[in-house]
């Protein structure tokens, strides 16, 4: 990620683009216990050795990053208290969603559309 407000953009693509390989992704991977974030690390024999790592890579193709964005938090608290009152029986599913909706729109205003 690089900022909007960055003064050098271009250099911080250009370090992100130096360190995003195999190579340097596989040491943060094997070092922190991390899944990998390239498919080109399979083919490398230090992750292939990885045995944890390298059989269960398979399950990022079933999953997704949070979103980079300031309002991803209200969204997400409003989301849980939703399903959280349907599981609990506190709400029906459409009084959770009134209540999630509610609840972005006083957090978010103008920063979110309701459809």
């Amino acid at each position: 990620m690089i900022s909007s407000g960055s003064e050098n953009a271009d250099v911080a693509l250009a370090l992100i683009a130096a360190i995003t390989t195999p190579e340097h992704n596989n040491k943060h991977a094997i070092d922190s216990f991390h899944l990998g974030i390239l498919n080109a690390q399979l083919d490398s024999e230090a992750y292939k050795n990885n045995r944890l790592l390298s059989s269960a890579h398979y399950m990022l193709d079933h999953t997704t990053a949070l979103p980079n964005h300031p309002g991803w938090n209200a969204w997400s608290n409003a989301y849980f208290v939703g399903i959280q009152a349907v599981e609990t029986g506190e709400a029906s599913p459409q009084e959770a969603t009134d209540i999630a909706i509610a609840q972005m729109t006083n957090e978010l205003g103008d920063g979110i559309t309701v459809r």
